[in-house]
């Protein structure tokens, strides 16, 4: 079998083809990418598509940023971009360091791959959850895996900007964020093969909950893929893209997830509480909702362990799930 392995930014970037028949349907950070020749701003559309920007400039940058900053009235320290290097090192800035680093154009720091727009995590970590997708056997097999890492520490918390460490990472026993997490990298998966024609072997895909419970994809690591004769027939996997009715940030995730998160904030609407502690109704395999997204930072953030098992006791949204899921 022929495999390449793809270095990233190649599949952040490879989320918008200009020549695909459709769109990827994900939420994604705002991403200006610095890998060709050209910046290419990648975005979230209000129908949940990835999409590319058609002119890319500093004073656009630098406004749009700022101004989803100011707006986020959790983001006190005025947090600002995500910058991203080739090395796989990264750094958090707030407005005042954004608008020095912008005063070039194209800016003019060594091995800089992309700046971000800052999203502010629930809680203060900054915690980042990374689903790892790998085919297992040539059968077709899928395999994931969901863990956490910290971009803030402790020591950098009441810092606006803030050097991220190397990721120290931590299974993530939240089964039903977990879910959530495979279904969405499913659809990125379908939507690269399917556009690239090829087979992903292997990737890692990061994934914040934001300040207000929304699942946004961050980064995409290097991928492992297959070409040639082993990606003529997409289908063998069942990776051929979908195609749904849904619009909007929820439509990139699986149908019967989509479901489940529209019931739950029928929910909302009427009242009730996300994570109120109450009897559990009987959970049906498919039936993933948006409250086990925030239960999972509740748990995931607590500082202590004696705070971690009141956020399960109450959340219901934990549970020990250490082996590897498989498709």
């Amino acid at each position: 079998m022929a495999t390449e392995a793809r270095a990233s930014p190649w599949a952040v970037a490879g989320l918008w083809h200009p020549n695909s028949p459709t769109k990827c349907n994900a939420a994604i950070v705002d991403t200006v990418l610095f890998d060709s020749e050209a910046p290419r701003w990648l975005f979230t559309s209000k129908n949940g598509e990835v999409t590319k920007k058609r002119s890319v400039t500093a004073d656009a940058i630098r406004e749009r940023f700022t101004r989803l900053a100011a707006g986020n009235t959790a983001n006190d320290l005025q947090r600002t971009a995500v910058v991203r290097y080739t090395d796989g090192s990264s750094k958090i800035v707030d407005a005042a360091e954004f608008g020095t680093m912008l005063s070039r154009w194209p800016p003019s720091e060594p091995g800089l791959a992309a700046m971000q727009c800052y999203v502010q995590c629930a809680g203060s970590s900054g915690t980042v959850y990374r689903n790892t997708f790998r085919v297992v056997n040539d059968k077709g097999r899928t395999a994931t895996t969901t863990h956490s890492f910290v971009t803030i520490p402790p020591e950098q918390a009441a810092n606006g900007n803030v050097s991220v460490p190397e990721a120290v990472l931590s299974r993530s026993k939240a089964a039903r964020l977990n879910q959530t997490l495979d279904a969405a990298t499913r659809t990125v998966v379908r939507y690269l093969e399917a556009s690239h024609r090829c087979r992903i072997l292997a990737v890692q895909v990061d994934y914040l909950v934001d300040s207000e419970s929304q699942l946004w994809l961050s980064w995409i690591g290097d991928a492992t893929v297959a070409v040639g004769e082993a990606a003529l027939d997409l289908s063998l996997a069942g990776m051929e893209p979908e195609r749904g009715e849904a619009s909007g940030r929820s439509s990139w995730i699986d149908k019967d997830v989509r479901e489940g998160l529209d019931e739950s904030q029928k929910r909302l609407a009427r009242g009730s509480s996300p994570i109120r502690s109450r009897p559990r109704p009987k959970v049906v395999p498919g039936d993933v909702v948006a409250k086990h997204i925030a239960s999972a930072a509740e748990v995931v953030e607590a500082p202590s362990a004696p705070e971690r098992h009141e956020a399960v006791r109450h959340g219901g949204a934990a549970r020990p799930d250490d082996e590897e899921r498989l498709a």
